[in-house]
């Protein structure tokens, strides 16, 4: 049986000093000839080592995680700036909406008011032309003779016709002739 031993050995050295040690070398120089060559040989085998389905890198997936954790905290970060800018951008928006409102009020409250002053401006005016119509002639050409000629032009154009004219016969010919040449324009 010893015999048997020492020649299963031998076999075993035989194959390992002829074909294992010649092989473990020449893949000794060929990594280092590729090397010097300029093929990166450390990363080449560690993808295709991560590709083998029986080999797992803890390190590697640990690493992987921490980095996707960093893009998203960054991506948090970035999308919580954008709010943040976009709620600015809502607020002056806002307060310029509002801004306008107030002007586009007062500018209907004031168109209200001239409306209302000119409505009242006509009424007094109406007033006073019905009350200049409704008095003697006489008396109401001596009130126009008193008033400013542009006044009393206004009034005037106001009136009829026939009303116009008997108090026109009554005022001075040459304030009547400018009032009449005033009218006429």
């Amino acid at each position: 049986m010893t015999k048997q031993k020492e020649k299963t050995q031998n076999k075993f050295q035989i194959i390992f000093m002829i074909v294992i040690i010649p092989l473990v070398f020449a893949l000794i120089l060929a990594v280092v000839m590729l090397y010097y060559l300029g093929f990166n040989v450390g990363d080449t085998v560690r993808d295709l080592a991560s590709n083998l389905p029986f080999v797992e890198s803890e390190q590697e997936d640990e690493i992987d995680e921490e980095e996707y954790l960093a893009q998203l905290e960054f991506e948090n970060e970035s999308y919580a700036q954008r709010i943040q800018e976009l709620e600015r951008e809502l607020e002056a928006a806002t307060s310029e909406l509002a801004g306008i409102e107030e002007e586009l009020s007062a500018v209907e409250n004031e168109e209200e008011e001239d409306g209302e002053e000119a409505d009242q401006a006509l009424a007094d005016f109406n007033d006073v032309v019905r009350t200049l119509s409704e008095m003697t002639a006489s008396r109401a050409a001596s009130i126009i003779e008193e008033l400013p000629e542009e006044q009393a032009v206004l009034y005037l154009r106001g009136m009829n016709v026939n009303t116009r004219a008997e108090i026109l016969s009554r005022v001075d010919a040459e304030l009547a002739a400018s009032i009449l040449n005033q009218i006429s324009n």
